[in-house]
């Protein structure tokens, strides 16, 4: 019986990279995993539509002979279709040439025709894996009859795929127990996990020492884990067991080499491993696409994204409807009834004045004697976001975000504040204005700023100026405080989303007069 590795960095690491690396770190790691003596290197996607700039992606075999080294040795390779998104009809017939195995991925709701998609891959002279995806979403009827379906067309391999990292060894014990017992024992069994639970290469040795006696197996694995959201079980550690346990000789200074050159780098500007969101992924078994949108809503506790993802379908947790989320989201914030409506409250306080909103960010610091002159001159109702300045006082403190208001809460910092809360946030006192979010949620976001503009804008406040509305930074330093920074994606991108939200309210607004005491990345220079 024979162990086996296949390294998907280039298939699964292309998800964080837009499916864009340099041709050089293709060849650098398609050459370097061959000299290290890896059993099969995936060299990225099969796909009827490819985006100029998809290095990774392929029509057929030819556009991919490119990535080949001269010499093989004894390294197979391998090209990934997605059933969704590649008609085996542009496939050509093999050649020796090029790719040798085709790894057919499939959803469980298209299993039937992935039959005969598999069975056309196979007739074209390529070594077909079968990869389903979300095997715990089988129920054992199901898998059943998925395994007879393949059985007849007796692929090269049919893999167990833990596709958001759901397993634990109970899982993987169970669905071994049925899958060896009932695939033919020629066909190989291969193993793909995603580190959710950061379980993924402690199951991928469990799957190992199971099975290395009982039949041909294959796991899969990327360069330093590398992969979207959790990422993967690791080449690097996956070998140097291999090496250690099994007597494998794979050349692991080799992959550190790989790692130093051509992964490293990625590692600095992309993010992958485990994380909160991951782990709800895992522990849902969801699409990690569903846990980045709930994410990225300040209004969401980390529970309230589970009690989203508890609502959805097995069905709408494995791919992503972001209408439906929004749906659920909503519904979450209406979850609190039981507060007093504190619109009218506020309307008194603040209607026909002049107000400062003081958003976190470093401006504040930057500009304290701007903002202290505006203060002295205007004696505006100041309004801070989310944070409590240390430079000047403000009348109120303005939360939407819970995670924010827990934190200051928790410090002793609110003591004493008059403070104006969304009911999302849920803690309240006798200094406490609350707000009911649904009446201020506007297209489904909720940037903490944006949303206080449009309830003062609602409550007919006189004139609105706003310092520390900054925009952010991939460099950090982003906040009045060093201990509001946090972990983002492309500032770039946020940028963005936020200028075209606040634009937005500058097109609709009824108050007069918007002015920025402060500068700010979400002006028109040109205006």
């Amino acid at each position: 019986m024979s162990v086996q590795l296949l390294d998907c960095t280039l298939r699964d690491g292309g998800y964080l990279v837009e499916k864009f690396f340099h041709e050089n770190t293709i060849h650098n790691i398609v050459t370097g995993l061959t000299q290290a003596g890896i059993d099969y290197v995936e060299l990225g996607f099969l796909q009827d539509v490819i985006e100029k700039n998809e290095t990774v992606c392929f029509l057929n075999s030819v556009d991919a002979r490119k990535y080949i080294p001269i010499n093989r040795k004894n390294t197979l390779y391998t090209a990934f279709a997605d059933f969704s998104r590649y008609s085996v009809s542009n496939l050509d017939d093999f050649d020796g040439q090029s790719f040798d195995c085709v790894r057919a991925c499939f959803f469980k709701e298209e299993r039937m025709d992935a039959f005969e998609f598999c069975r056309e891959i196979k007739r074209k002279g390529y070594k077909v894996f079968a990869q389903p995806v979300g095997i715990l979403r089988y129920s054992m009827a199901e898998l059943l009859d998925l395994i007879a379906g393949f059985n007849e067309i007796e692929p090269y391999c049919f893999s167990i795929v833990d596709t958001f990292g759901s397993m634990y060894f109970e899982d993987l014990r169970l669905k071994l127990a049925v899958i060896h017992s009932e695939l033919l024992p020629d066909i190989k069994l291969g193993f793909h996990s995603h580190n959710n639970k950061e379980l993924s290469n402690a199951l991928s040795m469990e799957f190992v020492n199971i099975m290395k006696s009982e039949r041909n197996i294959c796991v899969d694995a990327t360069l330093y884990g590398i992969g979207r959201g959790a990422g993967n079980t690791r080449t690097e550690i996956i070998v140097d067991y291999l090496n250690k346990r099994l007597g494998k000789n794979y050349d692991l200074p080799m992959i550190l080499d790989i790692i130093d050159i051509s992964v490293q780098e990625i590692a600095s500007r992309k993010k992958w491993g485990y994380d909160l969101q991951m782990y709800l992924a895992g522990i849902f078994g969801s699409h990690i696409n569903n846990v980045n949108y709930l994410s990225r809503k300040v209004s969401l506790r980390t529970k309230d994204i589970a009690w989203i993802l508890n609502r959805l379908t097995d069905d709408e947790r494995s791919r992503y409807d972001y209408s439906r989320l929004d749906e659920l989201y909503i519904e979450c914030l209406k979850r609190i009834n039981d507060v007093d409506d504190g619109v009218t409250k506020l309307h008194s306080v603040v209607h026909n004045k002049m107000v400062l909103v003081v958003a976190p960010g470093n401006t504040v610091n930057l500009f304290i004697a701007d903002i202290c002159e505006y203060i002295s001159a205007k004696n505006p109702i100041v309004i801070s976001v989310n944070f409590v300045p240390q430079s000047f006082n403000s009348n109120f403190t303005y939360f939407n975000n819970p995670r924010r208001y827990d934190y200051f809460e928790n410090s002793g910092r609110l003591i004493g504040q008059n403070k104006i809360l969304t009911s999302n946030v849920k803690t309240y006192d006798d200094n406490s204005i609350i707000i009911p979010i649904e009446k201020i949620v506007k297209n489904n976001t909720d940037n903490s700023t944006i949303l206080l503009l449009y309830l003062l804008d609602m409550l007919g406040v006189k004139e609105i100026a706003i310092a520390g509305f900054d925009g952010l930074s991939d460099q950090g330093n982003n906040y009045a405080s060093g201990d509001l920074e946090r972990k983002r994606g492309s500032s770039d991108k946020e940028n963005s989303e936020i200028k075209a939200l606040f634009q937005e309210f500058i097109k609709n607004k009824t108050v007069s007069r918007v002015r920025f005491i402060t500068p700010s990345k979400y002006i028109d220079k040109e205006k």
